[in-house]
């Protein structure tokens, strides 16, 4: 049988003060670059409620007609929004019960789910389906298990019977002819009508009813078609199962990499449309948010509760640092566009050191894994930058211009500390205290071999002491770095041009590291924007009503 490939897929003692003078201000040859180079209070009416309720009496804040004819005005009832649910406000009998249909549930869900895959396939470069692997300890598993030995073992009893019982085996046919028939695509005419011409379930049948069926023979032509279009990473395995003689052996062989081959189809497929979802998934997002905030308001629930307490902190953030901007307090004046540029930015940075204990914003969980991974490396960079600019101060000189040093202390430095970002500070410590010894031996042995002094004994005490004291979050030069680097990230994302961005004074030797950081944050911010950023404004301009 012809063989063509279908189509397929395929880094003296010295104080703080000379740290920030020697080594943060005369750090050599300040880097730019390019924005190309990366890529309340709820008010309820006693008019609302339900009058013709049998369940429920007369509210004493009700109108009510008087003697003049005039009615009066309902009283407006403040309840805290802390108050716990269920409280019973004097005056205002409960509300009926709400229910929540089954199928609200399903729709809701069903919504969230389509709007997520289309989020992973558009900002996810190396997004792709994979096999769910299993422990085996899970009941479901275990059952899962049990089942399909029991398949294989009637298979081979009724092959060994005489004469042979082929039932479970044309069971197993007709299984793989569908998941042959699933792999075509659509301009696969020719190859459908000779599956449909081969696999005969009626010939087949006869077949079996006469005791004549070789099944080999239709073992060999499905692996002959599954082989025309496999990925080629399965021709291997394929030719591994042509080898096989046992039947059962041989057609669990076959539906497994079938299986496989469905994986391999549908991640091609993803990649072939991925350019055409990244142009319609904002509009796509927007519109199944849109219907989820629907459902959510049908509900009685505010779907951006927690956006909004995000933007409240930056907000306040900002109120408190510049008052004549957005007025001494909430309300004193409206917040000018700038502004409200001014606070999203703010509360996106707030991001590259989210504190565990506030709830994620329903607007970012889509990629909270993938803020959470910056801001780990935010972490690891201003700690690795922190080590060493307190080794450039007490070595000095002789390391101010030698790149390749600095660039191999930078590597093993961040060898060292991985996974120091979820360290608590004791933690920390202890691995800062290898760090120390480990940068004292390499120190040593650069200046010795450059013919430069080599540190005193009170140099390799100062510098082992402010290295482990940069486990400290209230740490002087940690902090100054922290800043740069999350100053040089507002750059980047506030920049509405392409203009060249500075590093950071100091942090050159960390171009590479700070350029991963600011290119990956500015996509995701860019696009949470682009979908949320009218909720944004809005809830922005709350705060000033």
């Amino acid at each position: 049988m012809e063989k063509d490939k279908e189509t397929q897929h395929p880094d003296k003692k010295t104080t703080v003060s000379d740290m920030e003078t020697d080594a943060i201000s005369n750090e050599p040859g300040n880097s730019t670059i390019s924005h190309q180079a990366m890529s309340d209070n709820d008010v309820v009416q006693a008019s609302n409620i339900d009058k013709d309720d049998p369940n429920i009496g007369p509210s004493k804040n009700a109108p009510v007609e008087k003697e003049d004819g005039k009615r009066q005005v309902p009283v407006n009832i403040p309840i805290s929004a802390s108050s716990p649910t269920g409280t019973v406000i004097s005056g205002i009998p409960a509300s009926p019960p709400r229910f929540v249909s089954l199928e609200q549930f399903m729709k809701a869900a069903s919504g969230i789910s389509d709007m997520l895959l289309t989020h992973e396939i558009a900002v996810n470069e190396d997004f792709a389906l994979e096999k769910k692997e299993t422990t085996g300890k899970s009941l479901q598993d275990q059952v899962k298990k049990i089942v399909h030995q029991a398949f294989w073992d009637l298979l081979e009893e009724e092959l060994k019977e005489d004469p042979c019982n082929y039932t479970q085996a044309m069971v197993l046919l007709h299984d793989v002819k569908e998941g042959l028939m699933s792999l075509l695509l659509p301009q696969h005419n020719r190859l459908r009508t000779e599956i449909e011409e081969v696999l005969d379930v009626n010939l087949i049948k006869q077949q079996a009813e006469k005791g004549v069926l070789d099944v080999q023979k239709y073992a060999h032509f499905v692996l002959s078609v599954m082989a025309r279009l496999c990925a080629p990473i399965r021709d291997q395995r394929i030719q591994e199962i042509m080898t096989m003689t046992e039947v059962s052996s041989l057609f669990k062989a076959i539906l497994e990499t079938i299986d496989l081959m469905k994986l391999d189809m549908a991640n091609f497929t993803i990649k072939q449309f991925r350019p055409h979802i990244q142009q319609c998934s904002i509009d796509y997002e927007r519109k199944k948010f849109q219907e989820f905030m629907e459902k959510q308001k049908e509900l009685c629930v505010d779907g951006l509760e927690f956006t909004r307490q995000w933007l409240r902190r930056s907000f306040t953030k900002l109120q408190h640092e510049s008052p004549a901007e957005f007025g001494d307090k909430a309300g004193a004046s409206k917040v000018p566009v700038s502004s409200e540029h001014n606070v999203l930015i703010t509360a996106y940075i707030e991001l590259l050191e989210w504190d565990d204990n506030n709830v994620f914003p329903e607007s970012l969980v889509m990629d909270k894994s993938r803020f959470l991974t910056i801001r780990g490396q935010v972490t690891m960079a201003t700690l690795v930058a922190s080590v060493l600019l307190v080794t450039y101060s007490v070595i000095g000189s002789p390391v101010q211009d030698v790149n390749d040093f600095k660039e191999h202390l930078k590597e093993n430095v961040m060898i060292l500390m991985e996974e120091c970002s979820q360290c608590s500070e004791s933690e920390l410590f202890s691995k800062l205290e290898g760090v120390a010894i480990y940068v004292i031996q390499e120190c040593q042995k650069f200046l010795i071999k450059h013919d430069f002094k080599p540190l005193t004994g009170d140099q390799e005490d100062s510098l082992k002491i402010q290295i482990r004291n940069i486990s400290s979050a209230n740490h002087r030069v940690r902090i100054i770095v922290r800043d740069r680097i999350f100053q040089f990230v507002k750059d980047v994302i506030s920049s509405s041009t392409a203009n060249p961005v500075q590093v950071p004074i100091g942090l050159s030797i960390l171009k590479t590291e700070l350029t991963s950081i600011a290119g990956q944050f500015l996509k995701i911010v860019t696009y949470n924007r682009a979908v949320f950023g009218d909720y944004y404004s809005e809830i922005i301009k709350e705060f000033a009503v």
